[in-house]
C-alpha cells in the first residue's frame, strides 16, 4: 500500500518542517519513506512545499500527480491547486482562503475538505500566525491516526525545535482538539505495517 502526502504554503510558514516531522514520524513507525521539498525564490514569502510518500514496502516509483492528502495554507497554492480538490481523498484548507476558490460548490462543505480555521486559532491561542503549521499538523495526524501515532509526531515536533517544543506541541495539540471537537467524520487511511 501507498500513501501520499502533499503540503503546500509560502516560504517560513513551516510546510518542509512539517513535512519533515510527519516523514521522520512514519519512518519510527517502521514504513518505507521518502520526504521532498521544493523553495520558491525567496525562502520567506514564495510558494514552497513538501512531499511525502509512505509504503509499506520499499518505493521504487518517486513520482505522483495528485496527493492521497493535500494541505493547502497559503492563498496561492489553493489558486494553483483548485482544480483538483475533488480528487485526494483528504484536503486540509486553513478557511482564511475560502474565499480563494472559483468553485463555489468546493467552498462549502465538500466530503473531503476540512476547512481549519487555522489562522485564526493560532491568533487565539499564541497570537502569532507561524503556529498555524503545528496546528494543522495535529488536525492532519488525527486523520492519519489509523497509521500514524499522536505520540510519534509529538516526538518529532520535540526533536525537530528542542527549543520550542512545549510551545510547538501545545499548538499542535490545539488543532487536534479542533479536529475532534468539530462534527467532521474523520476519514480511515489503510496501510499495512511493514514485516
Amino acid at each position: 500500500m501507498r500513501l501520499t502526502i502533499k503540503l503546500v504554503g509560502l516560504g517560513g510558514q513551516g510546510v518542509v518542517a512539517s513535512g519533515i516531522i510527519l516523514a521522520r514520524s512514519f519512518f519510527d513507525e517502521g514504513y518505507y519513506v521518502l520526504q521532498s521539498q521544493t523553495y520558491g525564490a525567496a525562502s520567506r514569502g514564495a510558494l514552497s512545499s513538501a512531499s511525502v510518500i509512505v509504503q509499506d514496502s520499499p518505493i521504487m516509483d518517486l513520482s505522483f500527480d495528485i496527493p492521497d492528502v493535500l494541505v493547502l495554507l497559503s492563498r496561492e497554492g489553493v489558486k494553483k491547486h483548485q482544480d483538483v480538490l475533488y480528487i485526494p481523498k483528504l484536503v486540509v484548507i486553513d478557511e482564511l482562503f475560502r474565499d480563494t476558490l472559483d468553485n463555489r460548490s468546493l467552498s462549502s462543505d465538500h466530503e473531503n475538505i476540512t476547512w481549519i480555521p487555522a489562522s485564526r486559532l493560532a491568533r487565539e491561542h499564541f497570537e502569532d500566525p507561524i503556529m498555524l503549521n503545528m496546528i494543522v499538523l495535529g488536525a492532519l495526524t488525527y486523520h492519519l491516526s489509523d497509521i500514524i501515532s499522536k505520540e510519534s509526531v509529538t516526538s518529532n515536533i520535540a526533536k525537530q525545535w528542542p527549543k520550542w517544543a512545549e510551545r510547538n506541541i501545545k499548538g499542535f495539540e490545539v488543532g487536534w482538539r479542533w479536529i475532534t471537537t468539530t462534527s467532521r467524520t474523520k476519514l480511515l487511511f489503510s496501510l499495512s505495517r511493514p514485516k
